[in-house]
């Protein structure tokens, strides 16, 4: 007997009975729930990234995923978050590795001129090979997958790369 997937009222995202929370969108399943800013008022809403509930007055959706105004600044796409820009790839390629090396899941999103945006595999550096977009690179985004945010900014904060 094939076992029913629960997804997520807002997101549809695949989640687990448990949750109390879609972690992809910060829809809140569980009742009652006090935001963590004002113990009086229930909560709206989980932020995405740091994980904690947060009223209307701590937090909002923001393209239907919820952050706590803290985290409302972001730059975010399918449930990742841009946390560093460069044009090296080969510098890129060094973070993305020590990403990884920590357990964390970062990919590199590419912009080219033309407003293009892909996916870049393990070698950003054979963007930079002659060929069909050689030319069109842009610049190279560092993608974190929402719940890996805070870590991920503790490694680029000891690698002096963000403040």
């Amino acid at each position: 007997m094939e076992e029913k997937k629960l997804v997520c009222p807002n997101c549809e995202c695949e989640i687990k009975e448990d949750d109390d929370f879609c972690p992809d969108c910060g829809t809140l399943f569980a009742e009652d729930v006090k935001c963590a800013a004002h113990e009086d008022k229930n909560a709206e809403g989980v932020c995405v990234i740091c994980c904690e509930p947060f009223c209307k007055e701590c937090g909002s959706f923001i393209d239907d995923v919820f952050f706590c105004e803290e985290d409302s600044d972001y730059k975010f796409s399918e449930g990742r978050v841009n946390l560093f820009e460069s044009n090296d790839p080969e510098q890129m390629d060094v973070v993305k590795n020590i990403l990884e090396e920590k357990g964390l899941h970062p990919y590199i999103l590419s912009q080219t001129r033309g407003n293009k945006s892909f996916v870049l595999g393990a070698d950003p550096t054979a963007m930079l090979m002659p060929g069909k977009y050689a030319n069109d690179l842009s610049y190279l985004y560092l993608m974190i997958p929402f719940q890996e945010v805070i870590k991920a900014e503790e490694v680029l904060q000891e690698l002096k790369l963000i403040e």
